[in-house]
């Protein structure tokens, strides 16, 4: 029986081995036919540059819109915990993203427009109240679902090695009117990023005090397109955050407007480029991801964020990873 069982091992190994040789020899063939599924490197060979997209992470956003009076964050939490609880049991982990509009500044405040009223400015005060509401409707029905054990006020332990639950939120980088950088005054700014890590910071407090952050763990968060701001801009709020909370993560659940099809030559909105597409979706602050925005239905987008993940690994970065992707519901009907 055992001599059998290795046989069986043993065949496995073989045919598995076999397979991904006939897989790597079809795609060098590929590569040496001109494909656009690999990118020939200086020094020779190929290396494929398509982006890899792992096992999904359940990602849920919202657009708060604070001024409509049907607005409760503790309601909205407790719905969110219900919907989220199953997610959690079964061991798998959920980005929680909360997009909060356009930059703004009040006086010696700042914090973003609201949805549905782009003349009224909420504070990052405002957003700390309205947070930490949510928080506690969230964890509190999270607790009423299956009690965590004593100091544990967020429901049941069912990860324990890292909380499952990634609260990320943050503004859009659309600094002035129109979306348009030439336009003034410029609210996507230095001092406006370092009230939004302030933020992030403060809600980590919360959380911790709450007995909360054995389940979630809080990123800061921007909605980056290329058409609404300059890099120099949206790289001078990203200083600001990463200075005032430098050890949290940082998710840009924005866009990839570069060119349809890769080319670094082609035309980019501003002052982008690959490299500064890449730098904001990978490689900003302690962990730097990307949830690129897949709204369009041509595939484009994935067009799009190829040319990236291609320019990366002719520049020694490595392809693309996308742990998560952030769809409308409406897209993906259509799709």
């Amino acid at each position: 029986m055992g001599q059998r069982k290795q046989i069986v091992i043993l065949v496995f190994i073989f045919f598995t081995s076999l397979v991904l040789i006939t897989r790597i020899s079809k795609d060098s063939q590929i590569a040496g036919k001109g494909e656009n599924n690999s990118a020939h490197a200086q020094g020779g060979g190929y290396h494929i540059y398509l982006p890899l997209v792992m096992k999904i992470v359940s990602t849920t956003s919202h657009y708060w819109v604070i001024s409509s009076p049907d607005f409760n964050p503790y309601s909205l939490g407790q719905a969110d915990a219900q919907e989220h609880q199953p997610v959690i049991q079964s061991g798998n982990r959920i980005i929680f993203l909360v997009s909060l509009g356009q930059p703004c500044q009040t006086g010696g405040d700042y914090g973003s427009y609201s949805y549905d009223q782009q003349n009224v400015c909420h504070t990052t005060g405002e957003f700390l109240t309205h947070i930490e509401n949510f928080l506690d409707g969230y964890c509190t029905k999270m607790h009423s679902l299956r009690p965590g054990a004593s100091g544990q006020n967020c429901g049941y332990r069912y990860n324990p090695t890292a909380a499952p639950v990634i609260f990320a939120f943050g503004p859009n980088n659309c600094g002035s009117l129109y979306c348009d950088p030439n336009n003034t005054p410029n609210t996507v700014t230095y001092a406006n990023g370092q009230a939004w890590g302030a933020l992030v910071e403060n809600v980590t407090g919360f959380v911790v005090s709450r007995g909360y952050s054995y389940q979630i763990f809080v990123a800061g968060a921007m909605d980056i397109e290329g058409s609404w701001n300059t890099y120099a801009n949206t790289r001078a709020w990203l200083n600001g955050l990463l200075n005032t909370a430098p050890y949290k993560p940082f998710y840009n659940y924005g866009t990839c407007d570069c060119p349809d099809t890769y080319n670094p030559y082609g035309l980019f909105h501003h002052d982008w480029n690959y490299s500064r597409t890449f730098e904001v979706s990978f490689s900003i602050g302690f962990l730097g991801d990307v949830i690129p925005e897949i709204y369009h239905t041509n595939g484009v987008d994935a067009t799009r964020w190829q040319g990236v993940s291609k320019w990366a690994v002719n520049n020694g970065f490595g392809r693309a990873v996308f742990n998560q992707l952030l769809t409308e519901y409406g897209a993906c009907t259509q799709t």
